[in-house]
């Protein structure tokens, strides 16, 4: 969509008197329903009220005006699309854009007064590619010859032509007999890489050129993605494999050399989830994580069976969906093994088969009965303990001669006395040796 024909001096008594109006042409292939759209001018985001049918077809033409009813009376019988919307346009000249649903900015353009149709009754036009002032062609191809247009208070009279001279441009000695041109000079073509983006990482990020200005036929779009990775087109996808903060770049150049830049940025996070029931009509899936998750792309394996996300399903902070079995076109079995993957095939996350009744009770009786041997081994151990105290040197000892030496007091120390010389005491004391570990369970096994 763009501004093809700003009317923004009509020729009224007084002011304006609500007669301004803006043409917008489908450039495109495609319908466009303009529900939503906005038309900025001044600093502000007008509406646009369709009075009819709100879809341009390719190739259709629209206008935006300021009282429905004086366009009506100016341009009778006309069976254009009309939006009604609340503007006032300078006679000083200024910038305007047309707005999609999401805000964005589709088309921007700056009419010049300079150039004409400043209350003569002519509108400014895009023709070519440029900029002139030429008859108001309002839902037609734009012209080239600036009249009056028609309305409830003109007359004409066919045989009588009246010429106004300053209407053919300026004073020039030039031979041809053809106007003066007067063309705009085009303003320079602007790119944007779009709103800043959140994602997960493994999941395509989608980036579409955003074109404003004056167009043109040839760009090349080259795309940085901050990771090392780059991208070649008008609508690219990218594929982050680490979270982070990156920033995406976008080099755009025509073919005359021109260039423009733009430039976004993308927030990578590594999701957090959790499993939650797994029953024959569904499927829990919770976001742990500290940001909002989208889950588009991604997959539910079971066996040969799998569900893919449809796109922008988006799961809050600390929130868990459920996906009934209609939705996921399978019956989950909660006793097989259950996985979440990205949408390039990375698995995030795997559920270990849940048990089932007749599982769960073998494994509490198996608990049941190895409780019992550890209480009877404690008791055996116990007992064990007991009964293989130290038994008297009589039935389970040896004797064995130990030495003891006990120092004599020398010569030099007697005074009084004069005793044998000195010798060692020695004597024979029981000490009993206790049977080692192996002995005490050949013992205790004995009795």
């Amino acid at each position: 969509m763009v501004i093809n024909e700003v009317m923004y001096d009509a020729p009224s008594p007084g002011a304006d008197d609500g007669r301004e109006w803006v043409e917008i042409w489908n450039n495109g292939s495609e319908p466009t329903d303009l529900v939503g759209w906005k038309f900025f001018e001044e600093g502000v985001n007008h509406a646009l009220t369709p009075m009819g049918e709100s879809v341009i077809a390719p190739g259709g033409f629209a206008v935006i005006v300021a009282d429905p009813a004086k366009f009506a009376a100016d341009w009778p019988g006309s069976s254009l699309t009309i939006f009604d919307s609340s503007f006032s346009l300078k006679n000083t000249g200024e910038a305007l854009s047309l707005k999609n649903d999401s805000g964005e900015v589709i088309n921007t353009i700056t009419y010049d007064p300079t150039l004409g149709a400043g209350g003569d009754g002519a509108s400014l036009q895009l023709v070519a590619g440029s900029w002139l002032a030429a008859s108001p062609t309002p839902g037609a191809v734009n012209g080239s010859t600036p009249v009056m247009p028609p309305s409830s208070e003109s007359t004409i009279t066919p045989s009588t032509t009246t010429t106004d001279d300053t209407d053919s441009g300026p004073l020039s000695a030039h031979e041809s007999p053809a106007p003066v041109s007067q063309v705009m000079p085009l303003e320079p073509f602007k790119v944007g890489a779009g709103r800043p983006r959140l994602a997960s990482v493994h999941s395509p990020v989608a980036f579409r050129v955003e074109l404003a200005g004056t167009i043109p036929q040839t760009v090349r779009h080259q795309w940085s993605f901050g990771d090392g990775g780059r991208a070649v087109g008008e609508q690219v996808n990218h594929i982050y494999y680490f979270p982070g903060e990156y920033n995406v770049i976008l080099n755009a150049v025509d073919s005359d050399g021109k260039a423009a830049v733009g430039r976004t940025t993308v927030s990578i996070i590594q999701p957090l989830v959790s499993l939650g029931s797994v029953l024959n009509d569904r499927v829990e899936i919770t976001n742990r994580a500290a940001r909002e998750l989208n889950l588009g792309g991604w997959r539910i394996i079971q066996g040969a069976s799998a569900f893919t996300f449809p796109s922008d399903t988006i799961v809050a902070v600390g929130k868990g969906t459920m996906i009934p079995a209609v939705n996921l076109g399978f019956s989950p079995v909660p006793n097989l093994p259950l996985a979440l993957a990205f949408p390039d095939g990375v698995v995030a996350f795997a559920a270990a088969p849940a048990p089932s009744r007749e599982a769960l009770e073998i494994m509490v009786q198996s608990l049941r009965q190895l409780s019992a041997k550890l209480t009877a081994f404690e008791i055996s151990r116990r007992a064990l303990a007991t009964r293989s105290a130290p038994p008297s040197p009589a039935r389970g000892t040896q004797s064995t001669p130990v030495t003891v030496t006990i120092p004599s007091t020398t010569t030099e120390q007697l005074t009084s006395t004069t005793l044998p010389p000195p010798t060692a005491a020695v004597a024979t004391i029981p000490v009993p040796k206790s049977p080692g570990f192996f002995a005490r369970i050949k013992h205790w096994f004995g009795k």
